[in-house]
């Protein structure tokens, strides 16, 4: 025989499920505001004419022939986001980043630009002389032109040999303003070698930090004269690290030169932090010939063996050099 079974519901819940049905219809009886198209999926990267004034003019034109967006400032987009009438205004704003840390620190920062004029000769040599050395025109997305960077150690008497012009950043390639125009041709082509480095330097970290810390920085580290209280690559002045009588030559322990700070008002000679010394090594590289650099360290044998590493990962990802 089959059994009947019955379910009785508690009044209770009879009533909650009633008002949950009530509710449900209200909500779908409800007008829904139409989706809206965000600007999600919109390229920024864009460069729109402004044929009155001669900077903007000529960035609309380097983007025009190369496909590379340039910039004065780290706002490339405003839009209006407050309500018909409401005061004061509000807006969101497009900005592009030299640094991405989600915790929003920077390890350096930068100075505004505070003189357009010599940008269009900067993107001529742009043009010239450092894209063809890029792997890719995605090697530099966009370019955002400044004054200096500033970072921990304040570098005095840098040299364009440094290569301290350039830096890779989120979507950019931050770009320190030099007055191209008064370079010598030597100058110029030192200037874009040391641009080149900037690039180079972030691409050879992020593919080859293990070669990097093996066969290029432990060639210095294994070459420093005595013991060390601490690690030799965070850029302390020599005087702190040992004897000055002791300050073993640059190019004996297989560094081009060392780098100057301004360390509380005293200028002193430091070693370098590893992104400087690459940096030095990338300007070489991307401004001698093999055979012009041999020449000019051919008793530097620990210079030549750093330098045969980074012409290696260079050449492996992409860039080219001279000759």
């Amino acid at each position: 025989m089959m059994k009947l079974y019955t379910c009785s519901t508690p009044s209770r819940l009879s009533g909650f499920v009633i008002l949950l049905a009530a509710v449900s219809l209200s909500l779908s009886c409800r007008k829904e505001k139409p989706l809206e198209i965000s600007d999600e999926d919109t390229n920024f990267f864009v460069i729109r004419d402004n044929p009155s004034d001669p900077v903007d003019h000529a960035m609309y034109k380097f983007y025009e022939r190369t496909g590379v967006a340039s910039y004065y400032t780290d706002t490339i987009h405003k839009k209006l986001v407050s309500k018909p009438g409401e005061f004061p205004e509000r807006y969101a704003y497009v900005t592009i980043s030299l640094t991405y840390h989600p915790m929003g620190e920077n390890t350096f920062n930068f100075a505004r630009l505070s003189s357009r004029e010599p940008i269009p000769a900067i993107l001529d040599l742009i043009e010239d002389q450092v894209l063809p050395g890029l792997p890719s025109t995605g090697s530099m997305p966009s370019i955002l032109f400044i004054d200096h960077f500033e970072f921990f150690w304040q570098y005095v008497n840098t040299q364009l040999a440094d290569g301290l012009t350039a830096i890779r950043g989120f979507k950019t390639v931050g770009v320190v303003v030099k007055d191209v125009e008064a370079m010598s041709s030597e100058e110029k082509r030192m200037y874009a070698a040391s641009l080149l480095a900037g690039i180079a330097e972030n691409a050879l970290t992020s593919a080859y930090k293990a070669n990097l810390t093996s066969d290029f920085f432990d060639v210095t580290n294994k070459a420093w004269p005595g013991p060390l209280s601490s690690p030799l690559y965070i850029g302390l002045p020599l005087m702190f690290m040992t004897d000055p009588a002791s300050v073993p030559a640059a190019e004996s322990i297989g560094v081009l030169r060392y780098p100057t700070v301004d360390f509380s008002g005293m200028i002193l000679e430091s070693m370098h932090i590893e992104a400087t010394d690459l940096r030095s090594f990338l300007t070489a590289l991307f401004y001698y010939t093999e055979q012009e650099f041999t020449d000019l360290h051919a008793g530097h044998p620990l210079v030549l063996k750093k330098y045969s590493v980074v012409k290696d990962l260079a050449q492996r990802s992409g860039f080219k050099m001279p000759g």
